[in-house]
């Protein structure tokens, strides 16, 4: 939680003083608490990794920009071959589609003809569905239009 105050030039110092002193015990309160929440031997182990860290030498450190860029070749290292093993089985296992599934000429031929069929039964349909839903709005348009038009 962050309190904001917007000082004014012409404040007491009084008023600085108290302000000044107000933030620190905040912060100590805060310290304290998450003192509390920090489990149990992590200062231990941050002063005993800080004094490692004072003891070795500026040139002994890894710098941490090079650690990430080689973890980054090393993804995409596999991704690569990832990439390449996935097209490689896909390329493998693909099933031609241009195999012939049927054993005789004339179960390819029986096979067209029900394939025709379907296509023909589903777009006479179709188009009987459209013609139902058309043919309410053409009488309605033309019905407006033969007040206009005549032909005598």
């Amino acid at each position: 939680m962050k309190i904001y105050y917007q000082r004014d030039k012409d404040d007491s110092p009084e008023l600085n003083e108290l302000l000044k002193e107000a933030k620190l015990e905040f912060d100590e309160a805060w310290l304290k608490e998450a003192e509390k929440q920090m489990p149990a031997g992590m200062e231990l182990r941050l002063q005993d990794t800080i004094d490692r860290l004072a003891s070795e030498e500026p040139s002994a450190r890894k710098s941490p920009r090079l650690n990430l860029h080689l973890w980054g070749r090393i993804a995409a290292c596999v991704a690569i071959v990832l990439a390449l093993g996935t097209a490689y089985n896909m390329m493998q296992h693909s099933d031609n589609p241009f195999i012939d599934t049927c054993r005789t000429p004339e179960e390819a031929q029986l096979q067209m003809e029900r394939a025709l069929t379907l296509i023909n039964y589903h777009s006479s349909k179709g188009l009987q569905m459209a013609e139902n839903n058309c043919r309410p709005l053409q009488e309605k348009r033309n019905g407006h239009l033969s007040k206009y038009i005549s032909f005598e």
